[in-house]
């Protein structure tokens, strides 16, 4: 049988432990907050399957907002017209978005044994998509939130001419992240704070350094926050990535090792990144259901601008690259299944196009260029290095499972350390896989 959503799947299997072996992979953090932009004030309802953020009607037409939509600044500069205390410091949520292993009719094999006939589909097209829910997951990592089996979005794999294989539910937690960060950094831009977040193979904060004024005055506060938001959780999926090949995973007994790195990774978790800095500045989130709306508009809009292929040719990508970029023949979680892993080594994300690996697809042979991404490592000269780091105390298990660090009493890494333990995973990856296994060529 092949699985065509993971809602079929959870209707057809009645295991615990098979649903969980279907979630071969977690997309980004379970550290992920409802997002606040800038000035909105906010709630959670009790409800855990539909997170809302509520704004008071008093706060929902500002100054600063009229001012934005009327462009409408003394000067032409940008405005800073909004309070800090307006933004309200509240818990991250707690779903997981499980998708996906780099591949598609994938075995799987729990313990020695294989399930005969089952076969997990991962590929969709653009019009597959279902809408955005905020804090959307199949999965709680807090046992006390009964949210239930939870997907409409149908996250899956879409192959796009001009950016490669694009994982969606990496696109929508990456936004979700950022959107939450701009909201943190924002809260503490005058005199720095810490954000502590949930534990990722180790204790993780966020410390954000307060923001000069000068620096206020040229960008404004939006604009910096969400820039500053953009970088951080960017980072925090380069981490993500690195504490996957160590060993860390969402759930015991399913290992993760499979997906760090994965070709599409990084380009997917910028793209919706970027989305989210889009929606943040243009203020397309005042609530819950026009942020969601806004992430619909936005996933639909910029797949066709990297010219999304049918489901039918997705499928053909996908088989065109095995043998090369993944192994059909390695059951799941088989961390070689993926036999080629795509690292940070410059500051364009370049996507991975299957015409690298020496293959065509008939529906790109007229596409416009590949599309590179760009993350702003610094604002007029200001690194964001300087305005926000990322402290990560190591626990015991990374380093039981080969973590390496600089000295032994040297348990705390931050984002400065991300490039040298990118360069020491590739290493390893090489001397299993082979010299070409960090790159896309055949």
């Amino acid at each position: 049988m092949v699985i065509k959503s993971p809602k079929t799947l959870y209707l057809n299997l009645t295991l615990q432990a098979f649903r969980f072996a279907i979630l071969v992979k977690r997309p980004i953090y379970f550290h992920r907050a409802l997002p606040i932009i800038i000035y909105l004030a906010a709630g959670l309802t009790g409800c855990a399957r539909f997170p809302v953020w509520q704004a008071p009607a008093e706060v929902l037409i500002t100054d600063y907002t009229i001012a934005l939509t009327l462009n409408d600044f003394e000067g032409g500069g940008t405005s800073n017209d909004f309070d800090s205390k307006d933004i309200p410091n509240l818990p991250a949520p707690k779903g997981l978005r499980p998708c996906c292993a780099f591949g598609n009719k994938l075995k799987v094999k729990l313990g020695e044994m294989p399930l005969a006939g089952f076969k997990l589909d991962n590929i969709r097209a653009s019009e597959d998509l279902g809408p955005h829910k905020f804090d959307n997951g199949l999965v709680s990592l807090d046992l006390s939130d009964n949210r239930g089996w939870v997907d409409d979005e149908n996250n899956g794999l879409v192959y796009t001419c001009r950016g490669g294989f694009i994982d969606i539910a990496h696109v929508r937690d990456n936004a979700d992240m950022t959107i939450f960060l701009a909201a943190e950094a924002g809260r503490n831009m005058d005199v720095g704070g810490v954000s502590n977040m949930p534990d990722q193979g180790g204790k993780i904060r966020v410390v954000f350094h307060p923001v000069a004024e000068e620096i206020l005055d040229e960008h404004g506060r939006l604009q910096l926050a969400a820039r500053i938001g953009q970088w951080v959780a960017f980072q925090l999926s380069i981490w993500h990535e690195i504490v996957t090949w160590y060993g860390f995973a969402s759930m015991d007994a399913w290992p993760e090792k499979l997906s760090s790195f994965s070709p599409e990774d990084l380009y997917s978790n910028l793209l919706g990144v970027k989305i989210a800095g889009a929606i943040i500045t243009s203020m397309q989130a005042s609530d819950d259901y026009t942020y969601n709306r806004s992430m619909d508009n936005w996933i639909k809009r910029v797949l066709n601008r990297l010219q999304a292929v049918s489901r039918e040719d997705g499928i053909e990508a996908i088989d065109r690259v095995d043998g090369i970029w993944w192994d059909s023949q390695r059951p799941l979680p088989d961390w070689q299944i993926t036999l080629r892993r795509h690292f940070l080594s410059e500051k364009q994300i370049k996507p991975w196009l299957i015409s690298m690996a020496g293959v065509t697809l008939d529906a790109c042979v007229t596409a416009k260029p590949r599309l590179d991404l760009l993350l702003p490592s610094a604002i007029s000269g200001t690194r964001f290095d300087e305005l926000a780091t990322i402290e990560i105390d190591v626990d015991n298990e990374l380093i039981k499972n080969g973590f390496p660090l600089l000295a032994t009493d040297q348990r705390t890494v931050t984002q400065a350390d991300f490039s040298r333990l990118a360069e020491t995973i590739r290493s390893e990856v090489v001397e299993v896989l082979g010299s070409k296994a960090g790159q896309p060529e055949p």
